[in-house]
Order: C-alpha cells, then sequence, then structure tokens
C-alpha cells in the first residue's frame, strides 16, 4: 500500500493470492519499489525449518509504478536491500550475499556471498542492515529464534528472574493461583508448555507440528485453551493444565484467530478473529456450544486482545479505530456505553485479579488507571508505572506479552542480551561487496 505523505486514502500496489509481502524499498528516483513475497505467513513461523521451507518459496520482487509490470529479481531469499551503487544485498539462510543491479533495466546479475552467521529472528527479519554509504550492522547467531526471559517486575520497574532458562518465549499467562504460567515456545515448532514458577518443571502440552499459540487459563486452572492449526484447518482448542488427557476442539472456523481469555464464569472465551484484513473484530465463544459463537464486538479496523473484569461487568479491549491503537471498556454483555481510558496510545489491557484498576501498554511505557465500575465507569488518570523495555511476539499488534498475577507483580518478556551479542559495525563494507563482484 501507498499513501501521500498528507494523508489520505491508501492505494493498494499489490495483489496477495497467496502469502505475503515484507520489507519494501522504493528506489531509483521513486520509481520502484522492492520487496519480498513470501509463500506463508513469516510472522507466525518460528522454527528454522518452517522459516527455511518459506524462503525457498519467497522471491524479490521490484514493483515499477509507472507502469505497475512487477519482476522476479532473485528466488529463494529474503529481504533485499538495493544501495545506490547498484547492488542489491540479501539473506539466504544465515548467509548476506549480494548480486549486481540494473535499476533502469531490473537485471540482475550472479550474486556471491558476503557474510556468514548473520541472526535471524523467530520472525525471519535478518538481524542486519546497511546504510546507502555501505556501512553494515548486524547480529551474529544462528537463527534459531528469538530469546526471551521471563521476568518479574515489579509495580515500579524492578525486575527478577521468573525462570531460569531463556528459551523462544511469548504469550506467556499467569495461572489463577499464580503458581505456573502457560507459554508458547516458538523454538519447539510453536507449542504449548506450562511452567512450574515453584518448582522450575515444565510440561509440554501439545505435540502437532502445525502452530499452537495464545494460551488462556480457565477460571478453575483446569484447563489451557489456545489457538491452533490443525489439517490447514484453524480452530480453539483446550487441554488439561496437568498434560492429561487428549486435546479437545472447541471451535473450527475459516480465517485467522487468537485466544484471549476465559470469562471469569469460565462459560465463554473471547476470541479476536480476522476476517478480513485490516478487520479484527471480538467474537464470544460459549463453551461446549460453537454454534453459538457470535461477534461481539465489530468495526471496520482492529477490535481485539478483550479482557473481562473480575467481577464480569466490564470488557476491555483495545482498537485502532482513530488510526492508533487505544483502549476502551464497555459494559459486558450489553455493550451500551463506551468510554476510552488510554490517552496518547494504548493495548494489552489487563485487569487487576482483584479489580479496580486497569494496566496497558503504549510503545513507550507501562500505565496504570484507578477505575470506579458502579452504575457507570469512571477511570483516573493513567500513571506511568515504568518503561516499556519489554516485548511481545514478533512486535506484534494481536499478542499480548506480559500478564499480572493475584501479587500485583508483572510476567514481562524480555530479550536476552547476553545470548543475542553485541551489534557489529562494518564501516566501508560497499568497498568489499565491489571487491567480492569483481573477483
Amino acid at each position: 500500500m501507498r499513501v501521500r505523505e498528507t494523508g489520505g486514502t491508501p492505494e493498494r500496489l499489490t495483489t496477495i493470492e497467496l502469502g505475503s509481502h515484507y520489507w519494501p524499498q522504493v528506489v531509483n528516483g521513486g520509481r520502484i519499489v522492492v520487496f519480498t513475497a513470501a509463500v506463508g505467513n513469516i510472522l507466525q513461523n518460528s522454527t528454522i525449518e518452517q522459516n527455511s521451507t518459506i524462503e525457498q518459496n519467497s522471491t524479490i520482487e521490484a514493483l515499477n509504478l509507472d507502469t505497475r509490470e512487477q519482476r522476479t529479481l532473485v528466488s529463494g531469499a529474503l529481504m533485499a536491500r538495493v544501495l545506490p551503487s547498484g547492488y542489491l544485498v540479501f539473506q539466504r539462510g544465515t548467509t548476506l550475499l549480494a548480486a549486481p543491479i540494473d535499476l533502469q533495466t531490473l537485471q540482475v546479475g550472479d550474486a556471491v556471498p558476503l557474510l556468514d552467521g548473520v541472526d535471524f529472528t523467530a520472525s525471519a527479519a535478518g538481524h542486519w542492515a546497511i546504510g546507502d554509504d555501505g556501512t553494515l550492522a548486524y547480529l551474529r547467531g544462528s537463527g534459531s529464534g528469538d530469546t526471551i526471559n521471563l521476568v518479574w517486575v515489579e509495580g515500579k520497574g524492578g525486575t527478577s528472574a521468573s525462570w531460569t532458562v531463556a528459551r523462544a518465549f511469548a504469550d506467556a499467562r499467569i495461572s489463577p493461583d499464580g503458581r505456573s504460567a502457560a507459554v508458547e515456545v516458538r523454538t519447539d515448532g510453536d507449542e504449548i508448555w506450562v511452567l512450574d514458577l515453584e518448582r522450575g518443571s515444565s510440561t509440554r502440552l501439545t505435540f502437532d507440528p502445525a502452530e499452537d499459540e495464545t494460551p488462556a487459563w480457565s477460571p478453575d486452572g483446569r484447563w489451557v485453551a489456545y489457538a491452533a492449526t490443525r489439517g490447514g484447518q484453524r480452530v480453539i482448542l483446550r487441554k488439561r493444565a496437568d498434560g492429561s488427557g487428549a486435546e479437545e476442539t472447541l471451535w473450527s472456523f475459516t480465517g485467522h484467530a487468537h485466544v484471549d481469555a476465559f470469562t471469569p464464569d469460565g462459560r465463554a472465551l473471547l476470541v479476536s478473529r480476522d476476517p478480513n484484513e485490516p478487520q479484527t473484530d471480538i467474537w464470544i465463544l460459549p463453551i461446549g456450544k460453537p454454534e453459538a459463537a457470535r461477534a461481539l464486538i465489530q468495526g471496520p479496523m482492529r477490535q481485539q486482545l478483550a479482557r473481562v473484569s473480575p467481577d464480569g461487568r466490564w470488557i476491555a479491549y483495545a482498537s485502532n479505530e482513530s488510526r492508533r491503537d487505544e483502549v476502551y471498556v464497555q459494559p459486558f454483555p450489553t455493550l451500551d456505553g463506551r468510554w476510552q481510558v488510554s490517552t496518547g496510545g494504548g493495548s494489552e489491557p489487563l485487569w487487576a485479579r482483584q479489580g479496580g484498576r486497569l494496566y496497558y501498554r503504549n510503545n513507550e511505557s507501562v500505565f496504570a488507571v484507578d477505575v470506579r465500575a458502579g452504575t457507570t465507569f469512571e477511570a483516573g488518570v493513567p500513571q506511568r508505572l515504568f518503561d516499556n523495555i519489554f516485548v511481545r511476539k514478533a512486535n506484534s499488534n494481536a499478542h499480548t506479552g506480559w500478564d499480572v498475577g493475584p501479587d500485583g507483580r508483572f510476567l514481562m518478556e524480555r530479550p536476552d542480551e547476553q545470548a543475542r551479542g553485541p551489534i557489529n559495525l562494518v564501516q566501508n563494507f560497499g568497498a568489499e561487496i565491489a571487491r567480492r563482484l569483481a573477483n
């Protein structure tokens, strides 16, 4: 898509039949867009094997904005950047390569390897960047996925470890008694695990090679529900939290969706479902009654990440209807009224376990809002608790990368900087590219 710098209606530039388009770069005086066309959803894959399959079926494309002609430049590659000096730099696995490119004819010459051991994230994005002057910055790694520490965070931002081993964690959810956490582990093929936060032991719940994500605890702590793909079909499943028994299908449907949370009475699940991009709606799924699933909160943009208050009377969620994410609250389930809680942006709302307070994140900070909810709803002024140095899955706005426990502490996901290593900076790398291609 493109939109004028003064605003207006976005214009569609490419059409996607199967897969996704990523990492656009405008070159040649604004006439050409170079981008990656990936068969599969990169942001929903995590293992080396999954990303390798996507890479093999992905291409670097060039779109002429004047003629709308599209041409394949390189096959089996991801994340390309064009240098003004006439070189196309791209990534295959953990290797950076370069090839000469004629920006007038879009002819690409033979590629040569430049650098091995360049890391990529769990969403296949390379940990590298190159400037127009040829300066290269990159992280070394094997592409095993983002390594995340789970940490406890006090109300003012002090941290302490909650889990001894850093892994590619995502979507961590604290159990009702605060003793365990259900998480997605992305280096195991997107599987759901339950971590015993007191004993340090763990139980794997899912074993299917397809994606499993966004776990949610039932209020009694006996079940974990999650979104998954089975046989090419998107489904909502649940399994006993102790790992016993088989997983049960609660709902199957078309499109994509994530589990947000159970309602406090345990009788239903809140699900964020995206029937049409960029639209996402909040659905309610009665347990054991898939035919009764219905859209609860709808709109032309995103409504997602819903949580019902502990007393069951209010629903908080994030919406970007104002062109940025904000947190809203409505009466549940009547929805007869609505209040904006966040100011200046907000997402990923969480209720304090005892009620009376709502938490949310924006791009820079974590906030708390005291609320009074009687016959009507009243929200206080948002108070910043601490800086948001934490992460969420693939930086996706459709996931909640934190939770609050019964004791008021937050369970957050923080990158393991020791595993990631330092940023390597190579000056005048453009000259090295020219030398390699000249040989």
